[in-house]
């Protein structure tokens, strides 16, 4: 199991699954539950750096119509594609071994 880069997990949580970079989880069993924005802006990250992620978060847990596989097609290709944190999402996902919590 991996916990990304500035995630962060719920006391009690039980994560069996990847935790994505920029996101908070907690629950039994362990689920995401939003953008760590907070964490985020402690960090410094930019206006643009927060905008990205919530979209790539928006694209991949509440859009239930589209398959991780197409969310992140549509991720590549958008407005934010060339943005770190975003890449960074993205090249998570690609090499998780245990999926990552939903």
């Amino acid at each position: 199991m991996s916990i990304g880069e500035h995630a962060m997990v719920g006391a009690m949580a039980r994560v069996s699954q990847d935790v994505l970079p920029y996101t908070i989880v907690e629950g039994h069993p362990a689920v995401t539950r939003s953008v760590n924005s907070i964490g985020m802006q402690r960090r410094g990250f930019s206006e643009e750096d927060l905008k990205a992620v919530r979209m790539c978060y928006k694209k991949l847990f509440v859009n239930k119509k589209l398959t991780v596989h197409e969310a992140l097609e549509e991720l590549r290709h958008s407005g934010y594609a060339e943005n770190a944190c975003l890449r960074r999402i993205i090249q998570f996902v690609e090499t998780s071994e245990r999926g990552f919590c939903h």
